[in-house]
């Protein structure tokens, strides 16, 4: 009989490495038959139903993870405190907002000052404008963390939602300000060489699978599709030549991040100086995440609306035309401000307005406000070069007036849903 016991723990020993092996290689689908055969091995074993529940979250099976992750929780529910964070990204995914709140408030009250879980519901407590809330999730982590650099964007997430604009700004710019010196501490690490490999007991715990505890914060779970499992023992010295691949792509990757997030952080900052009406330092921030990043069409975008708004209208052409190839959600908005700038300009250019608000009418179909406005620039075009068509001319501006009476007489709502579609414009 001891014969037996042991061998089935040696089965279930190597069937769980081998499942854990999966999971490194990305093979989630092998990984996931490997744990099912440790659980008809030993059925409710806590460590097979969260790495199957990892790997059905991995896969876009919400439904299924969330049974094995409420199991695990129903069984021990201080087994594994990440389980908590991995069951509210898949009810976020099912678009459950409150209920995955609900879980990270149940983490918490057991484990009070888990990070991960902090930040997780902070950022559902944007979703859901529970302002207040995040603001005191973020802050709890700020005080343990100074220069967690998520939370401090979350903290000025919420200080904006809650009208505190100023010291919204303040923070934006501390996170902006550590998030460059954690740039320049990185290039100086580059230009140093590698350092010292790590003892291998001083890595990433198996409870902390989730990479939230980096020490930029940049990996928190909230900001990533998938948190990432801890790496086996054995499957590093496996594949040594693996290992050093996996060093130097995440030496790669760290800047990346860290140059994107500074690229948000200026987009926000730069967002609201426009809403308090400083367009010069709102500028500012734009011309700099073009300098980091030249093919930001979003920033081009708003640049090019800064520029307008400064009646700089002839550069402003030229940063919305460059928005138009990187920038596809803003790409009707663009073509109907070219149309409009185009027509309007000292020397106005009509076949070419033409061009961009016929473009934007095909983006936006059911915009009242480009359509009028294209049947206005087309009686403009009928009017210009030899051929002026007069008669055509008269039938489209009589066909924009219409449709402007029309609007005047339709009901409260229509007049407010056609106002949105064309406000951009």
């Amino acid at each position: 009989m001891p014969f037996i016991v042991d061998s089935v723990k040696r089965d279930l020993t190597a069937v769980v490495e081998w499942g854990r092996q999966k999971m490194q290689e990305g093979d989630y689908e092998k990984a996931t038959q490997h744990f099912c055969m440790a659980l008809d091995l030993r059925p409710g074993f806590l460590q097979a139903l969260v790495s199957r529940g990892f790997c059905y979250l991995a896969l876009g099976e919400e439904e299924r993870a969330q049974r094995d992750f409420a199991d695990v929780v129903q069984k021990d529910a201080g087994f594994n405190r990440n389980i908590y964070v991995l069951m509210s990204l898949s009810l976020k995914r099912t678009g459950d907002l409150h209920g995955a709140i609900r879980y990270l408030n149940r983490c918490l009250s057991l484990f009070p000052n888990f990070k991960p879980a902090l930040l997780a519901r902070g950022e559902l407590c944007l979703k859901v404008q529970d302002f207040e809330r995040a603001r005191s999730d973020f802050r709890q982590v700020l005080q343990d963390e100074p220069v967690h650099l998520v939370a401090r964007r979350g903290l000025a997430d919420s200080l904006r939602g809650l009208g505190n604009f100023l010291e919204a700004l303040r923070q934006y710019s501390r996170g902006i300000s550590d998030t460059s010196q954690a740039m320049e501490h990185q290039l100086e690490q580059q230009d140093q060489g590698p350092e010292q490999e790590e003892p291998e007991e001083e890595k990433l715990q198996p409870e902390a699978r989730d990479g939230s505890e980096n020490d930029n914060g940049i990996s928190a779970l909230p900001e990533t599709e998938l948190p990432q499992d801890s790496p086996s023992k054995h499957s590093n010295e496996d594949s040594p030549h693996r290992q050093g691949d996996e060093r130097a792509e995440a030496a790669e990757a760290e800047p990346r991040e860290l140059r994107a997030f500074l690229v948000e952080l200026l987009m926000r900052r730069a967002l609201m100086l426009r809403l308090m009406g400083n367009l010069e330092a709102a500028g500012s921030d734009f011309l700099e995440v073009l300098e980091l990043e030249p093919e930001d069409g979003l920033a081009l975008f708003w640049y090019g609306k800064i520029l307008i708004e400064q009646q700089r209208h002839q550069e402003a052409v030229v940063y919305l035309k460059a928005s138009l190839d990187y920038h596809e959600p803003t790409r009707m908005a663009a073509h109907a401000i070219l149309g409009a700038l185009l027509m309007t300009a000292s020397e106005p250019h009509f076949m070419q307005a033409q061009l961009h608000l016929k473009e934007a009418a095909q983006l936006a179909p059911a915009s009242q406000a480009v359509r009028i406005t294209l049947l206005i620039c087309s009686a403009a075009v009928a009017l210009s070069g030899k051929n002026r068509d007069r008669k055509k001319a008269l039938s489209l501006l009589d066909r924009a007036l219409a449709a402007l009476e029309g609007e005047q007489r339709e009901p409260e709502g229509s007049r407010t849903a056609h106002a949105s579609l064309g406000h951009v414009a």
